[in-house]
């Protein structure tokens, strides 16, 4: 017999900041937030599928930053910048499964994309110092194949095993511009180089050209990798069970960095002639990951009066693959 069933939903929700940006009224914390989600699912026989998709936008302004006095006391929000974070997030999920009298396959697969912007002005205060943009975009995608055991028809049975093989690719691009603006180059910069005694008894002044200072910093992230894995379970009698299972794993992890920054400049009296500074880190590094993961669990059940009772132990090895730490 065919059942199909599908559903879908949506929702919306809006709401007003709690807190008031001096520099402009603007409300700081409102928020609009939309998405749906579906559900499909197909039966037929000894066959089985679910799929299922979901997206949900968000826009938050913010944020209820302030300065601290010389007191400790709150001084107020009251920054120049905008400032908000802004994403939009689809995740989807496809199973399948057929069924036979002793064994069971499956499938499972799912992609995720997250898109998201965050926009600070990191100095928080009326004057033109800098802001610090975020831009992340992630894509990620996993398929899992298993081959085990029927049991569902609850009989009793002394061998029962599980095997399959799983992969994952997953990219991450970040995009982290800074933008040092006017009165960030003269009061970070130019003044502190120019307070240096010695600098001033020669008379010399440091003078940046540039209008504003773009600091560039773009990131690549793709990983990727796969593992084999069997478990058996073997029941000695209808309370004794023991379990060995082996997992093979392998994961490749990459970071491509581009980092410049240009500056324009002179440095009068002694150099009068506008001078260019470009400073730059391209590169790409990587590394790969391969583990042998054992398990061995022995468990004992007994009933006790209307009680099932349960004591088990269990030796297995695990490991957290290493990477590469993108907030720069």
């Amino acid at each position: 017999v065919d059942v199909a069933i599908a559903y879908a939903n949506g929702y919306f929700d809006r709401n007003d900041g709690y807190f008031t940006n001096a520099y402009n009224k603007d409300d700081i914390g409102k928020e609009w937030n939309a998405g749906g989600r579906v559900n499909l699912t197909y039966k037929n026989g000894n066959f089985n599928s679910l799929f299922t998709a979901s997206f949900d936008h968000d826009r938050q302004e913010g944020y209820a930053y302030a300065q601290l006095d010389s007191l400790g006391m709150d001084t107020g929000i009251d920054y120049n910048d905008d400032c908000y974070y802004e994403r939009d997030l689809l995740t989807s999920g496809l199973k399948l499964e057929y069924a036979w009298p002793n064994y069971i396959i499956s499938s499972a697969t799912s992609f995720q994309y997250i898109d998201d912007d965050m926009l600070l002005d990191n100095d928080f205060t009326r004057r033109n110092i800098f802001t610090l943009q975020q831009l992340q975009s992630e894509k990620t995608i996993t398929e899992e194949i298993v081959l085990k055991s029927n049991l569902r028809n609850g009989q009793f049975k002394h061998y029962a095993f599980l095997t399959g093989i799983s992969g994952f690719y997953r990219n991450l691009n970040i995009e982290a511009p800074v933008l040092m603006k006017d009165g960030g180059i003269e009061s970070l910069i130019e003044r502190n180089v120019n307070n240096v005694p010695a600098l001033k008894r020669m008379g010399m002044s440091l003078d940046i050209a540039n209008e504003n200072l773009p600091i560039g910093t773009s990131l690549g992230y793709p990983s990727k990798g796969f593992a084999l894995f069997h478990q058996s379970t073997i029941n000695a009698n209808e309370k004794l069970t023991f379990e060995v299972g082996i997992r093979a794993d392998y994961e490749q992890t990459h970071l491509d960095y581009d980092s410049h920054l240009e500056t324009y400049y002179t440095f009068p009296p002694m150099i009068n002639r506008l001078q260019t500074v470009t400073t730059a880190m391209h590169g790409s590094v990587e590394q790969d990951f391969l583990e042998l993961l054992p398990k061995f669990t022995a468990k004992y059940m007994w009933e006790k009066g209307a009680h099932t009772k349960m004591m088990y132990a269990t030796v297995s090895k695990g490991y957290k693959s290493g990477g590469y730490n993108t907030q720069m």
